[in-house]
């Protein structure tokens, strides 16, 4: 087991549109960015736990239904096997959705939600979301030096 955890924000850091678009809106218009499978290949192969963290706002707002936002994980957890685990809250201001966690169990997926306590951990502030625990990709180029994290 792991004594290390890198948690990665997934949107724009890990992961963009194939068509362009800003946001991930059909779970299938993703693609890995090259840099970020690089270097996620590089910490996991140091022993490192890969914990994917995304804050899922287009949910609560009515862009994408939660269902879709459930499918987009798994594709993400798909196409970044080194990746165990994606927790999303689909939040917004005065609202609670709740957080979820999506991982991979074997061959299939488990989605189960978070108790209101854990929630408010991984989810402090709509304003903030996950951003304030996700660590860059530009702050990752050295995974030997780099003891920030």
């Amino acid at each position: 087991m792991s004594n290390r955890l890198l948690l990665l924000d997934l949107d724009g850091t890990v992961r963009a549109t194939k068509s362009g678009a800003t946001f991930i809106n059909d779970p299938c218009d993703q693609q890995i960015i090259p840099e970020a499978q690089n270097a996620i290949a590089r910490y996991s192969s140091l022993g490192w736990a890969i914990v994917g963290i995304t804050n899922q706002a287009s949910v609560a707002f009515g862009f994408k239904t939660f269902q879709d936002a459930v499918k987009e994980q798994q594709i993400t957890l798909e196409l970044v096997p080194e990746m165990s685990t994606i927790y999303f809250c689909p939040y917004k201001e005065g609202e609670d959705f709740g957080c979820f966690w999506v991982k991979t169990t074997g061959r299939s997926h488990e989605i189960q939600g978070i108790s209101k306590v854990d929630s408010n951990v991984l989810c402090p502030s709509p304003r903030i979301g996950f951003r304030t625990h996700s660590c860059r990709m530009s702050k990752l180029s050295n995974p030997r030096t780099n003891n920030s994290l």
